[in-house]
């Protein structure tokens, strides 16, 4: 999806471009690292498993937590998994509470709703 995000609009995005291009895991999430690291992150956003993998590195690279390597970090959007799983985890890699947002990309199905006719508090 990021492919599609028009250019004006990824003046204040990380990683760039040409890394999201990246098609081999390990090349790409340490180039991604090298691009963030030292930069004032204040949202992060991701597939939990793969935002625990940036976690981890950002951690083995530096030996703090994400929430000491970016100290203005205040917002986590996930999605595309259940979060239970990996909320303590990600937690303790931050070293802090912070906000979070779920998303729920539907790429595979349709929603629809049906308004039940007998019940006129519908309309």
């Amino acid at each position: 999806m990021n492919h599609h995000v028009p250019r004006y609009l990824r003046k204040n995005q990380l990683p760039d471009y040409e890394t999201n291009c990246i098609e081999d895991w390990e090349t790409k999430l340490n180039k991604v690292v090298d691009e963030t690291l030292g930069k004032n992150m204040t949202l992060i956003s991701g597939i939990p498993p793969w935002v625990q993998m940036y976690f981890d590195e950002i951690i083995k690279r530096t030996g703090k937590p994400v929430g000491e390597v970016f100290p203005d970090f205040s917002v986590m959007v996930y999605g595309g998994v259940n979060f239970e799983p990996y909320k303590t985890k990600l937690l303790q890699s931050i070293g802090r509470k912070i906000d979070g947002i779920e998303t729920f990309p539907a790429s595979e199905g349709f929603f629809a709703f049906r308004i039940h006719k007998q019940n006129p508090a519908y309309y």
